[in-house]
This record gives structure tokens, C-alpha cells and sequence, in this order.
């Protein structure tokens, strides 16, 4: 039984592995286009970024980073490599190279998207006056976003102050109303900031 599922796995991934298909039976989802065209071309640099993007779209943070720091060395002037390793290392929880990443993305071109990068990885670490400073730098420099906002409701939630978390999401949802994350931890402290207030 288990020699017929390997074959049709294999019959499977040969019906599709050059398709582009993200269908796997073993092992996290991949992009077997990807895949394929790294066994032959290590060094593929629109293969290695592909397939570390399927992996960040997939949630597999810590199996995108392999193919992410090997592109780093070969592009390691590409701004946005920087900035999605960064992404990477948010998503999987490393404060600290989150942060190395995204200040190597700023030293090439400094970016609204960095910036956000470098306070979340700072909050990420517990550095909440650093976190801060880098969000008053973003409103300096690029003006006020719902994006800014975010960070700022982030940092103070992580500063148990709900009511100034509460009043930061309220500001980032009335420029950009499309934030679900946000209406739902909004929703979470308004009945929280009600009750403290009574």
C-alpha cells in the first residue's frame, strides 16, 4: 500500500512538477517550477526570490529563509531582497535580524516600507522607544498613513495602553478602512477601553 501512494506521488508530481502546481503530498508547499529550475541553476536569482515568496504566501517563514539569505549574497545591493528577507525574519519572530535586515534595506534606499520594518522588528524586541522614534522619523519624513497609524496602535498595545491603541487604530481604519487585523483588534479592546474608563 505504501509503495502504490509513493508511486502515485510521484506519477502526480511528474504530471505537474514543471506546471508551476503547488500541489505536494510530502513537505511543506512549494513552487515545483522553482523547484525544478534550483536543481539546475543554484544560483537562479527570479528562481530563488519566486519560490521564498510562495513560501511567505504559504506561511512557511523559516523555509523561505534559506532561499531569502542565499539571495541576499548574490544580490546583496537589492533593496527589496533586504526588505523581504526582513518580512521573513517579522514573520518568523527574529526581532534582531528582522532589524539587520531592514537597516541594510534603508542603507541602500530608505523607504517608507523599511522604516515600518525596522519599528516593528524594534517592538518586536520589546524596544518601544525605539520603536517610537522610528515612527515619529516615518511621519517627518513621509507624512501620516494608515500604515503609520498601525505601528502606533501596535506599539502602544504592546505598552499595555489600550485607549491610545484603540485611538491609533481608530486613526489608521479611517485611511484605510480595509485592514481587517486592525477592525479585529480594535473590536477586541473596545470593550476593554470602555471598561477601564468606568
Amino acid at each position: 500500500m505504501q509503495a502504490l501512494v509513493k508511486f502515485i506521488a510521484i506519477a502526480l508530481l511528474a504530471t505537474f512538477g514543471l506546471t508551476g502546481c503547488s500541489f505536494h503530498l510530502f513537505g511543506p508547499p512549494k513552487d515545483t517550477f522553482y523547484e525544478t529550475v534550483l536543481d539546475r541553476f543554484p544560483d537562479n536569482r527570479a528562481a530563488l526570490f519566486g519560490q521564498g515568496q510562495v513560501l511567505l504566501r504559504n506561511g512557511q517563514y523559516q523555509e523561505a529563509l534559506p532561499y531569502l539569505k542565499r539571495l541576499t549574497r548574490l544580490e546583496p545591493d537589492n533593496q527589496q531582497v533586504w526588505l523581504t528577507l526582513g518580512r521573513a525574519y517579522l514573520e518568523a519572530r527574529d526581532g534582531l535580524r528582522a532589524e539587520r535586515a531592514f537597516r541594510r534595506a534603508i542603507s541602500i534606499r530608505p523607504t517608507m516600507d523599511g522604516e515600518l520594518g525596522l519599528g516593528n522588528a524594534l517592538m518586536l524586541q520589546g524596544d518601544l522607544s525605539a520603536a517610537r522614534s522610528v515612527a515619529d522619523r516615518i511621519a517627518v519624513t513621509y507624512g501620516e498613513s494608515a500604515y503609520l497609524w498601525r505601528l502606533r496602535g501596535d506599539i502602544a498595545f504592546m505598552a499595555d495602553d489600550p485607549a491610545e491603541a484603540a485611538r491609533a487604530y481608530n486613526e489608521s481604519l479611517a485611511l484605510d478602512p480595509a485592514q481587517p487585523s486592525v477592525q479585529e483588534r480594535l473590536a477586541d479592546l473596545s470593550d476593554l477601553v470602555q471598561v477601564s474608563q468606568h
